[in-house]
């Protein structure tokens, strides 16, 4: 066993690339402890980089999931801080949590990085009888963290890193370094702790819901619940059942009584998605609870209260409803005490590359596949594309592509049609309009008697403008 151990020290030593580490890493800790399951962390900030798990049984459990984020952090700090207490009572509700109660205990080895615990190792046991040699496993982890200290590792999550230096390209659960995206994160970060309603507005597939979690995790509510209610999703019967609960023979097929999302949500936050469909009714009901924290279930007489923090989203034009008469305008200024537009992907297409590369770690870590990047040819058309379904449309070309190749990475041919043929139309559209534009500039001149300053009057643009397109066009004589 410590043969093998110091084999393994030694080729994370003399390698620099993470699939040769991670891979003699995981297999020398399977082999010498004899252990089933095995997860790596890497966290830094609000995100977390890099989660792997490899085991016998094939059986899987997964780490990555945002809501648990915050979470791992602090069971992390809370084994590197030596309070028993708090590392004990986390440690149940890990096991239950994040492990779905199918392990009797965790171990858990903090991986340190300059000072920092920039992750570690968790060894979940479904038997106490599995916990061998962990003295020999305590030195060797230590060893493994002095290397990493003084390694370029994990290429990807570092490059990550030094673009978080020179701006945020992750804020909880949303990806994105552009600008746009940077002053969406600003403004949580200004509006997460005050209990005011926030409307989210924006195209459908941007990633509204997504937004609406990160400002409850930001929250002074994050530990209580988070409420989703599709309002598009409910008939007008059923909306008020949904919403505010019902009782028992309210109406026919209610054989029960039914807690509603308001009373979910006390403590937390409500998140209403497609805001602008609920009916009139609903409307005023809402604009009660807005008023006075106050609702009763269908068909119930008794007055209860919600602390319920509540967040809208619509991908419509609620004040063009207002106009039309069709959503409430005193609701609508109830609910628009802050506003965040969460922008179409086609204007922060600097984000595509950073998104693929997020949802590329996400799939390999739930299949277990490698599929690390994208060729150049598939990200031009990625990059060209026009995106109408934003985020969640770029999310299935990608995880389309992540099945069907049998390489590392994505290429062109992995690409849906309709991708390909708009990158094609887009590029005769623009030599179309290149080719006219040049003709425009010729006819002009030539009415001008090669005057420049005259022509560019005529066209309506500055002189530098004109010499630029001249020059582009190969006209300059």
């Amino acid at each position: 066993m410590e043969k093998r151990l110091l084999d393994t020290l030694s080729l994370i030593k003399n390698h620099v690339e993470p699939s040769e580490i991670f891979s003699a890493l995981f297999h020398s800790l399977l082999d010498s402890f004899d252990f089933k399951y095995i997860a790596l962390v890497i966290f830094q900030k609000d995100s977390l980089f890099y989660c792997r798990q490899e085991n016998l049984d094939r059986e899987s459990f997964y780490l990555t999931s945002p809501d648990n984020i915050p979470f791992i952090q602090e069971f992390f700090k809370a084994y590197c801080s030596g309070d028993s207490t708090l590392t004990n009572q986390k440690k149940e509700v890990f096991l239950k949590k994040i492990l779905d109660g199918r392990f009797s205990n965790v171990l858990v080895y903090p991986l340190h990085q300059h000072g920092h615990v920039i992750g570690g190792i968790l060894i979940p046991l479904k038997e106490e009888s599995s916990c061998k040699g962990l003295d020999k496993l305590q030195k060797f982890i230590e060893d493994v963290s002095k290397v990493l200290s003084k390694k370029a590792l994990f290429a990807d999550e570092i490059s990550m890193l030094k673009e978080c230096l020179q701006g945020r390209c992750a804020f909880g659960s949303l990806i994105g370094k552009s600008p746009a995206m940077q002053e969406v994160y600003d403004m949580v970060e200004k509006i997460a702790g005050a209990d005011i309603t926030v409307l989210i507005q924006g195209e459908t597939g941007t990633g509204k819901e997504l937004l609406a979690r990160t400002i409850h995790n930001k929250s002074q509510r994050r530990n209580y619940p988070f409420i989703r209610a599709y309002c598009s999703a409910y008939t007008s019967t059923l909306m008020q059942s949904e919403l505010f609960g019902h009782e028992k023979g309210a109406f026919t097929g209610a054989f029960k009584r039914k807690k509603g999302r308001f009373e979910l949500a006390d403590k937390g936050t409500l998140f209403l998605d497609e805001i602008g469909e609920i009916n009139e009714q609903t409307q005023v009901l809402l604009l009660r609870f807005l008023e006075t924290r106050e609702f009763e279930r269908v068909g119930g007489e008794t007055t209860l209260k919600s602390n319920a923090r509540i967040i809208t989203a619509t991908n419509r034009n609620l004040e063009e409803m207002v106009a039309q008469k069709k959503f409430r305008e005193d609701l609508f200024f109830r609910l628009n005490m802050v506003t965040i537009t969460m922008p179409p992907l086609r204007e922060k297409k600097e984000d595509i590359p950073l998104l693929i590369r997020h949802l590329l770690h996400q799939f390999c870590q739930k299949s277990g596949k490698m599929v690390a990047s994208v060729s150049d040819e598939a990200m031009s058309v990625l990059m060209q594309y026009h995106w109408p379904g934003n985020v969640r449309e770029l999310k299935g070309v990608i995880e389309r592509g992540f099945h069907l190749t049998k390489y590392a990475y994505i290429d062109i041919e992995h690409l849906p049609p309709h991708l390909l043929k708009s990158c094609h139309d887009d590029s005769s559209v623009k030599a179309d309009e290149v080719s006219h534009e040049k003709e425009i500039i010729i006819e002009t001149l030539k009415a001008c008697r090669g005057n420049k300053k005259a022509a560019a009057k005529m066209l309506g643009i500055s002189r530098p403008t004109l010499y630029q397109r001249l020059k582009r066009f190969g006209l300059m004589q």
